[in-house]
């Protein structure tokens, strides 16, 4: 069964994010600036937001400093490891 646009344009408006993306993130040393590519462009830096959903040691994921471009993002985290970030735009910003 095919959807009209309409239809899929209110399932879209429903959901929390437009657009996402996971991606696996090693932190080789704790509190430096990692840069991370995606591919949730074309969108400032700080529009893409992110969660942890797995990671190898305890430590927590935070923004670093500025990303080169809006193909990347800048992360942190607490402690040196690898990390598993659920990447998106939340669907306010579509």
């Amino acid at each position: 069964m095919a959807f009209t646009a309409e239809q899929l344009d209110h399932v879209e408006k429903r959901l929390p994010f437009s657009k996402y993306q996971y991606v696996t993130v090693v932190f080789p040393v704790a509190n430096t600036d990692v840069v991370v590519g995606h591919t949730l462009a074309p969108r400032a830096p700080t529009d893409v937001k992110f969660i942890v959903t797995d990671q190898s040691v305890g430590g927590v994921v935070y923004r670093g400093g500025k990303a080169p471009l809006d193909t990347y993002t800048v992360l942190k985290a607490t402690v040196a490891g690898t990390y598993r970030i659920f990447l998106f735009i939340e669907a306010w910003l579509k």
